[in-house]
């Protein structure tokens, strides 16, 4: 078999495509081995490359899709470990023209955005208006605000703030037959509603359907999902139908563009807390890491982030003057932020975590507060160029794939689950990097 061939028949592809979008579109080998790989150990070669200007060309590729009985791949920046925005059909690359911030309301602090638009660039402006979007994803300085919505987003401070879901309040989606809707909360009774549903469209068909699962399946879905704070696996179906009303959002977000490809995001941004502290812990074995980081938790931080030694050495490499700050038996490092407007609650607090894990429990070695925002800004910065600095590992050839993506272990249960799978690694002599 061809390597670069797709499954399908693609002939002519090319020109019809051209013939109906303003953007750009590629099918030669070299764009598609490029769009064929992305953050993940995944590499799959599309048949073509979709990369648009406006809604309308996003429209007639999905129509052109829809007809021809092709695949699509939304794709944003392509930082993603688990392979969504690869495949082998179209990919519809967001990030060269459909990137903008479309509009700040800073007294209702709502904003739009369109799916191209990178995170960290949201964040910047949100700050001229002393707002910020709470998920942090550690690929924020290039991933996409299209991919958070895709996966469902959190990163180190949803463990206070939660997920991307949580901030989004409508989206403007291009069904897979080229419907353009938007989604938000009807009332199950509204007239408005009742006539929307009752049309001859992909959007209606969508409502009646979610509504007859989510009204007669309500036990199986409240029961169907595992006890877990916050779970992104799968289609979110709960609460779709809540106080009689209907909202599609949550169904979207997480979906991976599965669903429908996303052109616009509604979401609401936060005021910036006034005070801010950071944690840091240091352990010489994993064991006590994992029973630290749990009694971290119990304090109600905004943000707990773990960092291994594989990973502090790779930083060590790009900064050698981060060697002064890591002391000779550390293997782990945890970093526990506390925010608010409280600045005497959030000493309590780190207090509070101390007196756990140094105290009441010989876990940590040593403690520290980033005595300032420099200090801070550098231990953040280690985990947010984690990833990167692991793809150049080359040992003799061998490199870092991210086999294990984002695990969820109940927090009790991680001094376990981490002993277990380093004995695992130890036992194949496949190194681990955390």
């Amino acid at each position: 078999m061809d390597l670069l061939k797709p499954s399908f028949d693609t002939e002519n592809i090319l020109q019809r495509l051209k013939d109906i979008v303003s953007g750009e579109v590629y099918d030669d080998d070299l764009s598609r081995l490029l769009w064929s790989t992305d953050a993940s150990m995944y590499q799959v070669l599309p048949s073509v490359i979709v990369i648009p200007k406006n809604v309308d060309d996003v429209i007639n590729t999905v129509k052109f899709c829809w007809k021809y009985n092709i695949p699509i791949h939304p794709r944003g920046a392509g930082s993603g470990l688990g392979g969504a925005s690869i495949g082998e059909g179209i990919v519809i690359d967001f990030t060269k023209y459909m990137n903008n911030i479309l509009g700040i309301n800073s007294n209702s602090k709502n904003f739009t955005v369109q799916p191209g638009c990178r995170l960290s660039n949201i964040q910047k402006k949100l700050v001229e208006y002393n707002l910020y979007l709470p998920p942090d994803p550690s690929s924020a300085d290039y991933c996409t605000i299209g991919g958070n919505i895709g996966t469902n987003a959190g990163g180190a401070h949803s463990v206070k703030y939660g997920l991307m879901s949580d901030y989004t309040s409508s989206l403007t989606v291009v069904l897979t037959n080229g419907e353009l809707i938007k989604t938000g909360p009807y009332r199950l009774d509204d007239p408005y509603y009742i006539e929307l549903k009752s049309k001859d469209t992909l959007e209606a068909k969508i409502y009646r359907e979610i509504e007859f699962i989510c009204l007669n399946h309500t036990d199986i879905i409240q029961s169907g999902y595992p006890e877990v704070n916050y779970n992104v696996t799968g289609y979110e179906l709960r609460e779709v139908i809540s106080d009689n009303y209907i909202d599609l959002t949550r169904v979207f977000i997480g979906s991976e563009g599965s669903l429908g490809t996303i052109i616009e995001i509604s979401m609401r941004a936060v005021p910036i807390p006034i005070h801010n502290r950071l944690m840091v812990a240091y352990f010489d074995n994993v064991e006590k890491m994992g029973k630290a980081t749990w009694e971290a938790l119990q304090e109600e931080p905004a943000a707990v982030e773990v960092l291994g030694i594989e990973l502090l050495d790779m930083a060590i490499q790009a900064n050698p003057q981060l060697r002064e700050k890591i002391p000779d038996n550390l293997q782990y490092l945890i970093m526990i932020e506390f925010d608010g407007n409280d600045l005497e609650a959030i000493k309590t607090q780190i207090n509070g975590v101390i007196t756990r894990i140094t105290q009441n429990n010989d876990y940590a070695f040593y403690t520290e507060i980033a005595s300032n925002e420099e200090d801070k800004e550098k231990l953040w910065e280690i985990r947010k160029t984690g990833l990167p600095l692991l793809g150049k590992i080359n040992d003799n050839g061998r490199k870092s794939v991210p086999v294990i993506e984002d695990a969820a272990v109940p927090p009790e249960n991680l001094p376990e689950y981490l002993i277990e799978l380093y004995r695992i690694m130890e036992k194949t002599k496949i190194k681990l990097a955390i």
